[in-house]
């Protein structure tokens, strides 16, 4: 270990003695008639040398109480622990169930509404007209006095039943012309079918829908909503009298 020191005292030096350093000092100093001179050199003879130091001294200063941070190594800066959010409802995992959550609820609703007003998006009801058999006395579709029975439903705001009556009439009319073949425990699907090449597929199938939608599935009506579906149903009427 090395030391520099301006003394001879002590101990021996283990390098040899620089030789005398010249330090000048020069300020410039401007007189009043703008002229610029030397003022003052100083000379200052310095002596330098380089001493060593004992490793016994060394040591013994390591004991020393006073230089107790030598010997102790200096403490690695540890790693701080990430803060949690305390928001915690901030947190992605938290928005992901909230949607789920949403998205959940707002099916289920569905699904409950879809229930309870007895309608189906999934699939086509095929249901087939009753037999005639089954029908109440006077309701054979070839027999039956449509405009007694349809005034009755009109009267009494029956519009489900009206536009049942309206259907079986026009079954009727497609099977004394000839363009289906009435038969008991066919369905309304085999019935579109039997259209299927003919001008008339296209609205008879429209009708088709109508009448599955308001009276197999409860769909309520009111005189404006009827009075539209009777115009269709005369207009296909006309078109098969013709």
């Amino acid at each position: 270990m090395a030391a520099w020191s301006q003394d001879s005292s002590g101990y021996p030096d283990s390098l040899p003695a620089v030789s005398e350093v010249e330090d000048t000092v020069i300020t410039q100093v401007t007189s009043e008639e703008g002229n610029t001179e030397l003022f003052d050199t100083i000379k200052e003879p310095l002596q330098v040398v380089v001493r060593k130091v004992p490793d016994t001294v060394v040591s013994q200063l390591k004991k020393d109480e006073n230089y107790w941070y030598v010997n102790t190594a200096p403490e690695r800066e540890k790693k701080k622990a990430p803060v949690k959010d305390p928001y915690w409802y901030r947190s992605a995992w938290f928005t992901q169930l909230l949607w789920f959550l949403v998205l959940g609820s707002f099916l289920a609703i569905m699904i409950w509404f879809l229930a309870s007003s007895n309608i189906s998006l999934f699939r086509k009801k095929n249901v087939a007209i009753k037999d005639v058999e089954e029908m109440e006395p006077g309701e054979n579709i070839f027999t039956l006095d449509y405009g007694k029975e349809l005034h009755k439903a009109l009267a009494a705001n029956d519009f489900r039943l009206a536009i049942r009556l309206w259907y079986l009439s026009t079954l009727r009319d497609l099977s004394e012309k000839e363009f289906i073949t009435y038969k008991t425990g066919k369905t309304n699907s085999d019935y579109v079918a039997q259209l299927y090449n003919t001008p008339l597929y296209k609205k008879f199938s429209t009708l088709t829908r109508v009448f599955e939608y308001t009276w197999y599935g409860e769909l309520a009506l009111n005189h404006e909503r009827y009075a539209l579906l009777q115009k269709d149903f005369e207009s296909f009427k006309a078109q098969l009298a013709q």
